[in-house]
């Protein structure tokens, strides 16, 4: 793709874009995957897992980054029977010793609190 930069030159651009693919952590086969723009309503990181909800069934596990620790996404995935194991978003501030089930010294079972839905 040519384009223009500001000194009006022409030079050669590319794209960018999201893209989140889902795969098996055993095999590593690739059970499906979500494209979006890079910018713009409805591309935001957390976003882009409801494209791929379709692909989990009962009694999956889904393994994720800290980035979709957030309780719409749990609570959807839940409702389908799908049990999630995320790392702690740094954002959230948890005390370890007040956990709903301690499985370790930095490892336990939260609830996680409804927070206010998301604008749109």
């Amino acid at each position: 793709m040519l384009t223009l930069n500001t000194e009006g030159k022409k030079r050669v651009s590319y794209p960018i874009l999201r893209i989140k693919i889902l795969t098996v952590l055993g095999s590593s086969a690739l059970l499906g995957s979500a494209v979006a723009p890079f910018q713009g309503k409805g591309t935001e990181e957390t976003t882009l897992p409801r494209e791929i909800l379709s692909f989990f069934k009962d009694g999956d596990i889904l393994l994720g980054d800290a980035i979709f620790e957030h309780y719409f996404l749990i609570a959807l995935l839940q409702s389908g029977d799908v049990d999630v194991v995320f790392e702690k978003n740094g954002a959230r501030h948890l005390d370890f010793r007040k956990c709903d089930q301690k499985l370790g010294k930095k490892d336990g079972l939260i609830r996680l609190k409804r927070s206010p839905p998301p604008a749109g």
